[in-house]
């Protein structure tokens, strides 16, 4: 009965684990924001198409090991100044069933510095589209550079 028991316990945590990877991995990849931020109540994403995406548009490239990190799409190779780039100095997701989490550090060159700590609750998650709304209470900071 006791060799039944953790036969079926060890199979069971495999699962999970196996689970888990599965949800992780539909968040992987590259994903344009086609609506929000992550100060805003909802976020909306369509996973990178180039022959769709034809415009300048920011990415958010989810990772395997849970680092999230962003990036210009530019397909028309726009030439522009780096005044007010954003940029992430630590990010980093995790996905937990119908949560996302996010920690994120960053700012906008010669505009501001920013810290995001915040869950979103998954609405919608398909092959190319997800839509996150935000759970309750999130931290953020946000400075100006006049303000430092």
């Amino acid at each position: 009965m006791k060799l039944k028991f953790l036969i079926f316990s060890i199979v069971a945590l495999q699962y999970i684990g196996c689970t888990q990877n599965v949800q992780n991995q539909s968040l992987q990849g590259e994903w344009v924001i086609k609506d929000g931020w992550f100060d805003k109540d909802v976020i909306s994403l369509e996973r990178l198409n180039t022959k769709k995406h034809k415009t300048l548009a920011t990415m958010l490239i989810f990772a395997g090991n849970d680092t999230l990190s962003q990036q210009m799409h530019n397909p028309e190779k726009l030439g522009f100044c780096g005044m007010g780039m954003l940029h992430f100095d630590t990010a980093s997701w995790q996905l937990n069933k119908d949560v996302v989490s996010f920690d994120i550090k960053g700012g906008r060159i010669a505009v501001n510095v920013f810290k995001y700590k915040v869950n979103y609750n998954v609405i919608m998650i398909s092959k190319d589209k997800i839509t996150l709304k935000r759970q309750g209470k999130f931290i953020a900071e946000e400075k100006n550079y006049s303000e430092i």
